[in-house]
């Protein structure tokens, strides 16, 4: 099956998660940690993205941000080559770490930021790693509530904008609103992409959609493959002078190992 095409563009809105190999941990220790979070600091600068969220759990990770150039799929290649290389060098293993491409979902506006940012920082509370989210190292909640030391990267003030009032009574409100999540857990804000890996109103995923055709439509095919490699052969056959047995040969090779 052809894998779905991404949607990297300037100032795209992205939640974005990425599990480990049949769900194992990514992280074994705080080494692991520490060594994850400091990679994630160079790519977030280097790229210029704008993290509204971020959580780094046992066995993945969650993503909630807006990249200003096209470069998420880019950023997110030297993110998760950059820590599998290194974890593997570290733990003495081989394979892979991930368990395959990272998952995105493109958001329309800015409109769903108090939802998906409590939806990333309550994934720590919810997997059983804290009992009270602030206290949680490796996620990007305690910069909300206290803003000392935050990364040139995390963007608070756009999410706490949507509050009306002081930044004191933003950060007291967001307090309220994630805590709210741990008493009744809220209806997941991602459960409405779950089909088109899009989230915002109807008009804005059919627009996505009819963009995202002409892409679907140049996704490689078996037979188109064996066409371009026919081609391909016939050509190398004439300059070279080969006999048809050696290209048919040649030929039933390749159409085995695509079978």
């Amino acid at each position: 099956m052809p894998r779905s095409n991404r949607i990297d563009i300037a100032n795209g809105l992205y939640h974005v998660t990425q599990r480990g190999l049949e769900r194992r941990n990514i992280v074994l220790n705080e080494d692991d940690r520490s060594h994850w979070w400091r990679l994630f600091d160079r790519v977030a600068c280097r790229f210029r993205w704008r993290i509204f969220a971020v959580a780094l759990l046992d066995n993945h990770f969650h993503l909630y941000l807006r990249t200003p150039d096209p470069n998420l799929s880019e950023g997110m290649r030297d993110l998760n080559g950059g820590y599998a290389s290194s974890f593997n060098q570290r733990h003495e293993r081989e394979g892979p770490l991930y368990q395959g491409r990272f998952k995105s979902v493109l958001v329309e506006n800015d409109s769903h930021s108090w939802e998906l940012s409590r939806y990333v920082h309550l994934n720590p509370y919810r997997a059983g790693l804290t009992h009270d989210p602030f206290q949680y190292r490796w996620s990007s909640y305690h910069f909300y509530l206290n803003g000392s030391r935050k990364p040139d990267w995390l963007d608070t003030q756009t999410v706490l904008a949507e509050f009306a009032g002081t930044a004191a009574g933003a950060r007291l409100a967001y307090k309220r609103f994630v805590e709210a999540g741990m008493q009744t857990a809220p209806n997941n804000p991602l459960d409405a992409a779950e089909a088109t890996g899009i989230l915002g109103s109807a008009e804005f995923i059919h627009g996505c959609q009819e963009w995202l055709t002409p892409l679907t439509a140049c996704e490689p095919t078996l037979d188109g493959v064996l066409a371009s490699v026919c081609t391909e052969f016939a050509k190398r056959a004439r300059a070279h002078e080969e006999t048809d047995s050696a290209f048919h040969k040649q030929l039933a090779v390749i159409r085995k190992q695509w079978r």
